[in-house]
């Protein structure tokens, strides 16, 4: 695996069956623009790249039972196999992600299925708003609803080529598989040299940014149906912070603050917590206000979520853990350390995290007549 620079993680948990589950991560989606390729290349992609790519392979692939999965900074192919055919399987996607040759007229109909399908979501009050909450929790990646409306719009085959080629590369896939893998075979992922493209690292950029500069905020939008959304973005300032205490900080007051729906997502630019809710309120005390009680509730809780989803949804799982790869964080030792992890430990954590939360309302109302 040296030449690929590609990470791959296995897990091994027996499925029924003898089936296995494996998730393909790429560093981007649908809210990043800038990349970093190798040590100091800066390379400029567009927003709507990974939505048009994965409809290109729906029509271009002639595997069955891929799932594409597109988050904000984070795409993914997932898949479930045998276990005497997970190794083809996975040789097949990978190869077809490090494919360098495409087709125009199959682009201009992955481009117009992409379009179609984002117009037909932008109806949708509650997905309005969650975009333009991303705007208030993506400010390190300088994300704006319009700027990828006309992302969309403006995307061409030489602009689609060029980023497949700056960020469809080994050192750009984290690979997870979850099932019985203690005998799993992977010697076919043993590519030659000629079938891969050129090798360098690929980490999302963000434009620095003063934490300090970003304020509470109410955003008011006309819909077709009232929606509410609050977001706690959280802003950093230890320069020492990792994306695995990032994470467990986010994740554990999630759950503190007890509330339905809620959107945690944390990456190596911004962390944030979204939620639904009826009745606009403020939650930064609360999430600020964490007691013993309260943590060991919200520790229990977070647990039985992640074994919920390693027992019932595998295939879920190992997105979620594929995707954390992509951020320099394995979900073994994540969850080993947040099973151990005391009230006091962290505390001590959040201290030296040293953050700072930013509170939106986003608000979507109907236009009265």
């Amino acid at each position: 695996m040296d030449n690929m620079k590609m990470q791959i993680e296995l897990n091994n948990h027996p499925y029924e069956q003898n089936m296995l589950y494996a998730a393909v991560s790429l560093r981007g989606g649908f809210v990043t623009r800038d990349f970093i390729l190798g040590e100091k290349e800066h390379f400029v992609s567009n927003c709507a790249f990974y939505n048009v790519l994965f409809n290109y392979y729906r029509l271009e692939s002639n595997m069955p039972g891929l799932h594409f999965d597109i988050q904000r900074a984070v795409s993914t192919i997932s898949f479930s196999r045998k276990k005497a055919e997970l190794a083809s399987a996975l040789r097949q996607v990978i190869l077809t992600i490090l494919n360098s040759e495409y087709n125009e007229e199959a682009f201009k109909k992955a481009k117009h299925t992409a379009r179609e399908a984002f117009a037909a979501r932008y109806k949708e009050g509650a997905f309005r708003a969650q975009y333009k909450a991303y705007e208030f929790s993506d400010l390190n990646k300088r994300f704006t609803l319009r700027a990828l409306i006309d992302d969309i719009e403006k995307i061409d085959f030489d602009t689609f080529v060029s980023c497949a080629r700056a960020l469809l590369v080994p050192g750009n896939i984290c690979v997870y598989i979850i099932g019985q893998t203690d005998e799993l075979d992977i010697s076919e992922l043993a590519f030659e040299d000629e079938e891969l493209p050129e090798l360098h690292n690929v980490h999302i950029a963000g434009y620095g940014y003063d934490p300090y500069l970003r304020q509470d905020a109410h955003v008011v939008n006309v819909a077709r149906q009232d929606v509410n959304l609050m977001v706690e973005a959280f802003d950093f300032m230890s320069e020492c912070i990792t994306n695995f205490a990032k994470l467990m900080i986010t994740e554990l007051l999630a759950e503190h603050i007890e509330v339905l729906g809620a959107e945690v997502w944390v990456d190596a630019l911004d962390a944030s917590i979204i939620f639904p809710v009826a009745r606009l309120d403020s939650y930064k005390r609360r999430l600020i206000d964490c007691s013993e009680q309260s943590f060991l509730t919200a520790q229990k809780r977070l647990l039985a979520k992640y074994i919920i989803l390693m027992h019932s949804s595998p295939e879920l799982f190992a997105i979620k853990a594929a995707g954390l790869m992509t951020v320099g964080v394995y979900i073994d030792q994540y969850l080993e350390f947040l099973n151990s992890c005391t009230y006091e430990l962290f505390d001590e954590m959040c201290t030296k995290a040293d953050f700072k939360i930013s509170e939106a309302q986003v608000v979507l109302r109907k236009e009265s007549k």
